[in-house]
This record gives structure tokens, sequence and C-alpha cells, in this order.
């Protein structure tokens, strides 16, 4: 319940910021958005709860972040195990956070 709480509460949020400093916020729990197509309408992508599932998302979503885009991740989103399958957010993840 407190993932969905948190995530609710983060939507809210980021709603009501969006509104007062005028850009564009959506949200979705579409994994299929996560495509180099879709992608380029963002600068920033932020995953509350999850992560994407499949080579195609993944690989996306590293084309994403190589043209500059930004991502911000909370709960399970952000954390991975060093002997996770997704190599690259294993060794991105790293790097940003030695960097703090």
């Amino acid at each position: 319940m407190d993932h969905v709480n948190f995530a609710r509460d983060a939507l809210y949020f980021f709603g009501l910021i969006a509104e007062q400093q005028k850009f564009t916020f959506d949200a979705t729990t579409d994994w299929t958005n996560l495509n180099d197509d879709y992608l380029a309408n963002y600068n920033v992508v932020i995953w509350l709860n999850d992560f994407p599932k499949t080579d195609e998302q993944r690989a996306s979503f590293e084309r994403f972040i190589a043209r500059g885009g930004a991502w911000l991740g909370c709960h399970v989103s952000g954390f991975n195990l060093p002997d996770a399958k997704w190599k690259w957010f294993t060794l991105f993840s790293r790097c940003l956070f030695s960097q703090q």
C-alpha cells in the first residue's frame, strides 16, 4: 500500500508543480510507450514503482539517456542488484550514486 500511496502523492505533486511552473506533465503505466518515437517528445522520464521489462524498452531508454534525456527513479525502479540482467542499468545507476 505504501507504494500505491507514494505514486498517488507523486502524481499529484508533479501535476501541481507542472501547472505552477507551466510545463507539461503526463503519466502512464503503459510500458510499451518506452520506445524511441514516444520518448522523443520528452526531456525527463520518472519511474515511480517499476522499470522496463523487455530488451526493446531497455534499449530505448538507453538511447534516450545517450541523447541527453534525464531520469528520476523512485522506490524499486531505482534499485538494481549487481547480478541483474540489465548490465547497462547497473553501471548507469552505480555511476549516478557514486557521484554523490
